[in-house]
């Protein structure tokens, strides 16, 4: 009869559970052999201690043999990266293998203000990293490591991240395993180190950032799992420890002192692998199901996959403000639960939470003696019996209770609604110690399941989590090799390494290929992962989670400072937080002096410009940012301060979005491409009036910015595009018949090549992409150049003021919780089509471009929300096409359009309003669809043949969103006199 032992540290209560693993596959209730909830210790390991033993005395006594693990959750490493407690932090050295790609973006620079200083170590850029096809870009130098190795051991420095650019498809030179073991070589045993690629899949940003946090917690974590260890050496359990992950499934204590990043955020997941265990008797949990977790402070819900799994998250997360990739279960949360202070409104009605008693309940809730009004007093009101006094608020008026049920099932409808993928009826399991403030029944809900154990299911889900095994890689198929058989192959990889940690008949569970653009050959990105239940075999679980319980060690305490006190590589004081909502940009004598804040304004729009492509802001807008932090000056004048006869080039990136998302520019490619224009032409760089960036949109607006930076020439309050298009000729001059040669196209290595004359645009375009195919899919383009006079003409005006003021009312919405869609349409004219979900996603490459379309449904409205949808066609399933960006809105029922290109189709998050790429969209995630009005360069004459319906094949007419609005000057609205 082998036992399980789960355990969930909460940051209130400590839950445990011993579990039959036999009786669970056909029983779950009568599986659970015994229960223990406690209050969470100072010291975590005191209180595991303290409920294991408890458990074991409820056992009997031989089952201490049966035991055949004890699995834990915890969320005790990522309140340490939270709380940014430098007592728990240690000083990171990041090396990164990128040859000469990646440096435009330093190490750390994704890094919060206010957690940088203190894991800030040190940073090297050195050989190695491989292109999107496996090649190598350079070999690792290892004369280059060894004496990086001596200036980290110089710098005191023990904990070490190292990154590879595309290294999770490194399978044949593991360049950062062979870096590892030179550092070895001369640091010692004792150095920790890091391997991004054990951290999370492509993506480099976001996966250094995730490699820097493992690393920064490294230390402290490990000191904390041999805590564990001892307290279950006391008590003499031989079983093997497990920590549960944060997608649901379990990892070796070992490999958990190595990748503690993967166990952060595995509390709720722990709650959903319980609830969906203790409901498994009930019917209709095949088709899916939700689970609703009530705490005392909030409601959390997440979904199940038909794996038993929960449904996992977009592709970049935010832990503790920091960007990262690595899985993490689709939650969302409310500020409703059973400790919800309830108040009454000026205008005479009621609000429950967000602001709740938490822990306190038993001593501050009124049913308590306490002096509060709390959700749970409501409850007690109205008639449920067994919680506290129920005479201590019999005096609260019944229009109070009434409104206050209504008020928690419209908050727990909409929570649910919002994480629905239909407007289908779904069970629902309810769980955790706030459940008694549900209503027995929900809109949209076919059966609340209330399963026995509720209160502990947190501790079930570490018990009954099953063991993954993931793949994530880039797949190359050949005529030898087909895209079928190496899917296989990685699916084969996926359950090897599912079986290897110890899971028993496993299964895949999930699986995403997608198209890569802009390769030369059929390229895919394949994410396999496969899962099964943890092996009943003592035998194989001993050989998989060998412990040792160090028995023989000096005992530590747990909150001792861990690694080397951490002193600050910034001694500058922190500036005072800039209160958006009153800063006033510096325009003085017509030029605008740009500010962080002002950069961070406009790359939100710029996000909302790119219309689903123009490539992520995220590393460019990083780049930008720190040239200012390190004194760069960039100044902003308006087209009309420009001479006629000036000289105005303009620049931008081309190539595949997933390539720059891992393979980031050196910072060198767009000046060798504008000198190698200028060398052509006889220019100097003195000559230059101005730079301009070729689109707004995405992360090319940021490109101009950089110029400018270099160039130290002004900034141009224009662009080429007023938006994302895909094709470089579907830029304003080409409406003109400007020629855009000569345009040159560059990379990182230096290799630049100049198309002097072209026959037409078109030529140019198919000249410079066939280049960047060869330049490994991304390289810096510059355009000839524009006299004042044509851009003054020619150009999408005011542009970068459009992308400020866009950033700037998203932002203050935000921040002061106001709609989003009427923020960004009170800035530029147009109409919200939608607000809904997605529910299906299609993509394929043809060329260099990505073609697709996605599907949206309404949510599904109550009784006392507002109506979503503006029109009655609008409340069906509407379709969105998209050629790198979206270039039609349809209704899927009737086929009726709702919005095409020229105008500009912004899909936007719906839970912080974020403009989302082609990339992002997935199924389930919720949307907002708006339209602007394209600018009058696109709407009529050439520019609509060019960039308008006929130009994407479409077969309709063009019919604006709305009427034009000039977008505004912000060098016209805040100059002032110098």
């Amino acid at each position: 009869m082998p036992i399980i032992i789960g355990i969930d540290v909460g940051g209130t209560n400590t839950d445990a559970v011993a579990l039959d693993l036999v009786l669970s596959e056909t029983k779950p209730a009568d599986s659970i052999l015994a229960h223990f909830k406690a209050p969470t210790t100072p010291d975590v390991s005191d209180g595991i201690e303290t409920a294991v033993k408890e458990i074991i005395a409820n056992l009997q006594p031989a089952a201490r043999d049966d035991i055949a693990a004890l699995n834990l959750g915890t969320t005790h490493f990522i309140n340490a990266i939270v709380e940014k407690d430098s007592r728990k932090l240690v000083r990171v050295a990041v090396l990164r293998l990128c040859g000469p790609y990646a440096r435009e973006v330093a190490p750390f620079a994704g890094l919060p203000d206010d957690l940088r200083p203190l894991v800030e170590g040190y940073s090297a850029f050195l050989q190695g990293g491989l292109q999107i096809d496996g090649q190598v870009i350079t070999p690792v130098d290892e004369l280059e490591v060894r004496s990086v190795a001596k200036e980290i051991k110089e710098a005191g420095i023990n904990d070490i991240a190292i990154v590879g650019v595309y290294s999770p498809i490194d399978s044949v030179a593991r360049q950062e395993e062979h870096v590892r073991d030179i550092l070895l070589s001369v640091l010692g045993e004792g150095a920790n180190i890091t391997l991004s690629h054990d951290v999370a899949g492509v993506g480099f940003i976001e996966r250094e950032n995730a490699t820097v946090l493992n690393t920064a917690i490294l230390p402290f974590a490990r000191k904390t799992i041999r805590g564990f260890q001892k307290a279950l050496g006391r008590l003499s359990i031989s079983a093997p420890l497990f920590l549960t992950k944060n997608d649901g499934t379990l990892i070796t204590a070992e490999e958990a002192s190595t990748l503690p990043i993967t166990t952060f955020l595995s509390g709720p997941t722990n709650s959903l692998t319980g609830a969906v265990f203790l409901a498994s008797g009930n019917r209709g949990l095949d088709t899916g199901a939700l689970v609703l977790d009530i705490g005392g402070t909030t409601s959390d819900v997440c979904a199940v996959e038909s794996s038993g799994l929960p449904r996992p998250a977009a592709a970049f997360s935010f832990l503790a403000g920091v960007r990262t990739n690595f899985v993490v279960s689709d939650l969302r949360s409310i500020g409703v639960g059973g400790g919800s202070i309830v108040r009454l409104t000026d205008s005479k009605g009621v609000s429950v939470g967000p602001q709740s008693v938490g822990k306190e309940l038993t001593t501050k809730a009124q049913v308590f003696g306490g002096p509060v009004l709390t959700a749970t007093d409501i409850l007690v009101a109205a008639g449920i019996r067994g919680i506290g006094d129920n005479s201590l608020v019999t005096n609260i008026p019944g229009s109070v209770v009434a409104e206050s049920k209504l008020q928690i099932k419209l908050s727990l409808e909409t929570l649910i609604d919002e994480m629905k993928t239909s407007e289908a009826n779904i069970p629902l399991i309810l769980v955790g110690g706030g459940s008694i403030i549900c209503p027995d029944s929900l809109d949209g809900v076919s059966e609340i399941i209330r399963p026995p154990y509720s209160h502990v299911a947190n501790a079930v889900g570490a018990a009954m989590a099953k063991v993954s095994g993931l793949v994530d890689t880039i797949i190359n198929p050949t005529d030898e090799k087909s895209e079928e058989d190496l899917v296989l192959q990685v699916r084969q990889q996926a359950i090897a390494q599912a079986q290897e940690n110890g899971a028993e008949a496993p299964e895949i569970v999930e699986e995403t290929i997608l198209p890569i653009p802009y390769v030369n050959t059929r390229s895919r990105h394949v994410v396999v992962r496969a899962a099964g239940r943890l092996s009943r075999s003592h035998r194989k679980l001993r050989n998989v989670a060998a412990l040792s319980y160090h028995e023989t060690d000096v005992d530590e305490d747990e909150n001792t400072p861990v690694g080397q006190p951490i002193h600050s590589t910034n001694n500058k004081p922190s500036a005072p937080p800039v209160d958006i909502a009153k800063y006033r940009p510096l325009v003085r004598n017509h030029r605008w002096t740009l500010s962080v804040t002002d950069l961070d304004f406009i790359a939100e729009g710029c996000g909302i410009l790119g219309c689903g492509g123009g490539g992520d802001t995220y590393a460019s807008h990083l780049s930008v940012k720190k040239l200012l932090a390190d004194g760069a000056s960039v100044d902003i004048i308006s087209p009309d301060q420009l001479s006629d006869n000036g000289f105005i080039p303009s620049v931008a990136f081309m190539g595949s979005p997933s390539t720059f998302s891992e393979r980031l520019p050196s910072g060198e490619e767009l000046k060798n491409s504008v000198n190698a224009v200028l060398k052509c032409q006889n220019r100097t760089l003195s000559e230059l009036t101005a730079v301009m960036s070729l689109e707004i949109g995405g992360s090319n607006g940021m490109r101009g910015i950089q110029a400018a930076v270099w160039t130290r020439k002004p900034l141009v309050d224009a662009d080429l595009m007023g938006r994302a298009y895909p094709n470089l000729w579907q830029v304003t001059p080409n409406n003109a018949g400007i020629s855009l040669a000569p345009a040159a196209a560059s990379d990182a290595k230096g290799n630049t090549l100049v198309q002097v004359h072209a026959n037409s645009n078109k030529d140019v375009e198919n000249m410079l992409r066939t280049v960047c195919v060869q330049m490994g899919q991304a390289a810096g383009i510059s355009l000839g150049a524009l006299t004042g006079h044509q851009v003054k003409r020619n150009a999408a005006q005011r542009s970068i003021s459009l992308s400020w003021y866009l950033g700037r009312a998203t932002s203050i919405a935000r921040l002061e919780k106001r709609d989003i869609v009427d923020s960004i349409l009170s800035v530029s004219a147009g109409r919200k089509i939608l607000t809904g979900k997605i529910t299906r996603v299609t993509r394929n490459v043809r060329g260099a471009f990505t073609e697709g379309s996605l599907d949206i449904v309404p949510f599904a409205t109550s009784p006392r929300s507002p109506a979503v949808s503006e029109t009655p066609s609008q409340s069906q399933r509407i379709r969105v096409t998209f050629q790198n960006e979206n270039i039609h809105a349809f209704n899927a029922e009737d086929g009726n359009t709702l919005a095409s290109v020229p105008d500009l189709i912004c899909i936007l998050d719906a839970e912080d309003g974020r403009a989302l790429g082609t990339q992002d969209y997935r199924y389930g995630l919720r949307v907002h669809v708006i339209a602007l009005v394209g600018s009058p360069q696109w709407t009529e004459g050439e520019g609509l043949r060019n960039g308008g319906p006929e130009a994407f094949r479409l077969g309709i007419q063009y019919v604006p969103t709305a009427l034009f609005r000039e977008p505004k000057s912000v060098i016209r609205e805040f100059n002032e006199s110098g």
